[in-house]
């Protein structure tokens, strides 16, 4: 029963590690039964003494609603919510609540153990925006969203707890680059947001963007429409894009700044295939790149990178 995570995962699960309360703790991976894994849900843990006025940079809005224990489903712009998606949340509540029903079970004060109940739970399905599949789903079960706060909203009739977030419009609200930068916003983003994206782009840590996972192009061209038109144009230059290339290179098969003279810096990019775009990129970034994603590049396009990676 679980799925494999996609390229946006680990990002998210870092995006809660990095900026959520420092009351809670976080885990990328799901481990109910040696049959049951969910790759791709989080856990979210309340500490047993937690700062009620501590509710974190990120999903501000989330934290008063986790009491002991948050299963968080996050759907991202390259594999949205599809019909049998909250029915599946559901199912992995379910079994936390038989896994934990134990005397031991949750622990809720130094030397305090009890079996967990269904009010210790909440689920949080995180989207992009509600869609159409999600709406379906909801009313072939006879359910409803009921509004907490902008972005927020209750599931009514459910039997655990369960809250849907629309990651665009709380991040919006929130006035959260990053949020809206998961919701699928296209943005002017802030040097801030920029460079925390750049991390997990090109870092070495678990929760990285890799090109083994599932959605890696898609998590890759979107980091790079979050550069500026400054950076862009600086990026596009001839005269740094042609240098150390020989003639034939220059000209063979027309080079990509004859085929981009004249329009904007935003539509210069639009017109670049993945490649192209990666290369323009700085030196630097270049170098953050793993050999298990340039091995899946052209041989022209990693002998470039190679050869401005200084060998």
């Amino acid at each position: 029963m679980g799925t494999e995570k996609t390229a946006w995962h680990p990002p998210f699960t870092g995006l809660i590690q990095d900026f959520g309360p420092r009351w809670t703790r976080t885990s990328g991976e799901l481990r109910l039964a040696a049959e049951l894994r969910g790759d791709d849900m989080i856990e979210v843990l309340a500490d047993m003494v937690r700062d009620p006025n501590d509710r974190g940079s990120v999903l501000r809005g989330m934290w008063p609603l986790l009491v002991w224990v948050g299963l968080l489903e996050f759907k991202s712009k390259s594999r949205p919510f599809r019909r049998g998606d909250l029915n599946r949340l559901f199912g992995y509540g379910h079994t936390w609540l038989a896994a934990h029903a134990t005397e031991r079970g949750l622990q809720v004060a130094p030397s305090t153990w009890r079996a967990a109940g269904r009010s210790d739970l909440t689920l949080f399905l995180v989207v992009p925006k509600r869609s159409p599949a999600l709406e379906a789903e909801l009313t072939d079960l006879g359910l409803t969203l009921s509004p907490l706060s902008p972005g927020y909203h209750e599931v009514v009739g459910a039997l655990i707890r369960t809250v849907v977030i629309e990651l665009a419009v709380a991040g919006a609200a929130e006035d959260d680059d990053l949020m809206q930068w998961f919701g699928g916003v296209r943005a002017q983003w802030s040097l801030a947001a920029r460079r925390w994206i750049g991390q997990p782009t090109f870092g070495q840590g678990a929760m990285n963007a890799t090109p083994a996972l599932e959605a890696w192009e898609d998590w890759l061209q979107e980091y790079l429409h979050t550069l500026s038109p400054e950076k862009i144009a600086e990026l596009l230059d001839p005269a740094q894009r042609l240098a150390g290339l020989a003639p034939e290179e220059r000209l063979a098969g027309l080079a990509p700044e004859a085929r981009l003279a004249g329009l904007a810096p935003e539509e210069r990019v639009a017109d670049l295939s993945a490649e192209e775009r990666l290369l323009l990129l700085t030196d630097d970034a270049l170098r953050g790149l793993s050999e298990l994603y340039l091995a899946t590049l052209s041989a022209d396009t990693q002998a470039r990178i190679h050869a401005r990676r200084g060998g």
